[in-house]
């Protein structure tokens, strides 16, 4: 169909009363940043504005609720302009990240690594071209 439809997925969903289902925290230590000074950032009483399009570190806390798991470690970030959400109407900036975990706690899943094994062990097994040279 060349991508002209989706394939329906159903997937169970349910109100959580109790806690928010996720709860992540960040860490910008202003002191240990590589591009950034405290001169690039502004704060007032209920507002920061971070500077854009600047490499950033942050530690950061992730809790989800749900599955009972938390982690922390370090995250990798930048702030950049966004005119397009479709969270708010008047969108100022995004921020892309990478989270490089240290520590976790809930039941880590490993199906993902043991299936990647397990292909892994079959190309292993394919006769390759350039064996017979």
């Amino acid at each position: 169909n060349q991508g002209s439809t989706y394939k329906k997925i159903e997937m169970p969903s349910f109100v959580v009363d109790d806690a928010p289902v996720t709860e992540l925290v960040y860490y910008f230590d202003l002191n240990e940043q590589p591009n950034v000074t405290k001169d690039d950032v502004s704060f007032n009483g209920t507002h920061i504005t971070l500077p854009l399009h600047k490499h950033m570190l942050a530690g950061y806390s992730k809790t989800n609720h749900i599955y009972n798991e938390s982690e922390t470690g370090i995250n990798t970030a930048a702030f950049l302009p966004n005119t397009f959400s479709v969270v708010t109407d008047k969108p100022l900036s995004s921020m892309i990240e990478k989270l490089h975990m240290l520590t976790y706690e809930g039941n880590w899943s490993e199906v993902r690594s043991e299936r990647n094994r397990e292909i892994n062990n079959q190309r292993k097994s394919l006769e390759q071209p350039w064996d017979d040279e």
